[in-house]
């Protein structure tokens, strides 16, 4: 069993090569979606099929736009009433 190294902190010069990395890489990724939303329109094109694709993404957007407002029950919601007997046994332990 060796000594292991510290690790050392990368230095400034380093975290900007990463961070411009990462940015090109999010850059490429941005641009490969941008090109297979292409080639899906123009398959949709080709099929005649861009209305009818349109009508369902409308119908899909109006149902998730449902799930997103609708309202939970109030009575599920954890509240801190303060109220030690609803607390659970064991969990805090007292100083």
């Amino acid at each position: 069993m060796g000594l292991q190294k510290p690790r050392k902190k990368p230095t400034a010069r380093e975290l900007a090569g990463a961070v411009i990395e990462i940015n090109n890489r999010v850059t490429e990724t941005r641009q490969y979606c941008n090109q297979l939303d292409k080639i899906i329109g123009l398959i949709l094109q080709m099929n005649n099929q861009t209305e009818k694709f349109n009508k369902f993404l409308d119908k899909l957007g109006k149902k998730n736009d449902k799930k997103a407002n609708a309202t939970t029950d109030k009575k599920d919601l954890p509240t801190d009433t303060g109220d030690k007997r609803r607390r659970p046994k064991g969990v805090r332990k007292k100083k």
